[in-house]
């Protein structure tokens, strides 16, 4: 049997997660990389969220080199 790592989790689309654990929330993606790390009492709010999504993101000069 495999032990849970996080409670109670929501998917925000795209291969992102919110994720609990205790009384933090955290944002990961699909591999478990987190985009938000575990903070606050308060589930981090869209706007963030997308924000930090964005800014993690390789501008497109990076995606057309060859």
């Amino acid at each position: 049997m495999i032990e849970a790592q996080y409670g109670a989790g929501a998917y925000l689309g795209m291969n992102y997660f919110l994720i609990s654990k205790g009384n933090e929330f955290a944002v990961i993606d699909r591999n478990e990389n987190f985009i938000i790390p575990f903070s606050g009492v308060n589930a981090p709010t869209f706007s963030t969220v997308i924000q930090q999504i964005l800014k993690n993101k390789k501008p497109l000069k990076e995606w057309l080199r060859l």
